[in-house]
């Protein structure tokens, strides 16, 4: 599917069009549900996910804040995938309970803003990291998989440790200036 009609989702739901939620929810809840019920929830918590995912995708389009670089689902289901581990984490702190206290119920679309945002930072490094050549992606990466400098040295051929710091702080200061020279970067601050 094209972004353009991805887009039509966001427009679907701007513009409150009855025939195009049901199927964003036929086509795309089972997904959602299938995903909280293997993650220790219920249809009924999938259902709240789902409706809180497209609430806050609605009020970021309202502001004119919601451009799609990936597929709506893919967009929807980290979306939802983050409400339901936030969910989780709360649960897990105070219990597991069947009902909300009204305590926690105003800061849920704050949270939601937040998981939003969080997820447009996320795709601004990947689009980015992907700039990077592919010897730079390499070094990043193993060094994000906490490699040891020595050994990301030897993996990559080169002379030494201390080139390995380098070469990882070159790349590092690349990756950083893509991000900085992009234009939704200070949005996202």
């Amino acid at each position: 599917m094209s972004n353009e009609s991805e887009q039509q989702y966001i427009n679907a739901l701007l513009a409150g069009d009855r025939e195009a939620l049901r199927r964003l929810y036929d086509e795309h809840l089972p997904g959602i549900i299938r995903y909280v019920k293997q993650n220790s929830g219920s249809e009924e918590d999938a259902y709240d996910v789902f409706q809180e995912a497209l609430l806050a995708i609605f009020k970021k389009a309202e502001r004119g804040g919601v451009q799609l670089t990936a597929a709506f689902f893919t967009f929807l289901y980290a979306i939802c995938s983050r409400i339901w581990l936030q969910k989780l984490k709360k649960r897990k702190r105070r219990g597991v309970t069947f009902s909300e206290p009204e305590e926690y119920m105003g800061t849920e679309t704050e949270g939601i803003q937040e998981i939003m945002e969080e997820e447009e930072r996320f795709r601004l490094y990947r689009a980015k990291f992907r700039k990077l050549s592919e010897s730079c992606r390499k070094v990043m990466s193993l060094y994000f998989q906490k490699v040891p400098m020595e050994e990301i040295a030897k993996l990559m051929g080169f002379s030494s440790e201390g080139y390995a710091k380098k070469r990882k702080y070159q790349c590092k200061e690349k990756l950083i200036g893509l991000i900085r020279e992009d234009r939704s970067f200070n949005e996202l601050l």
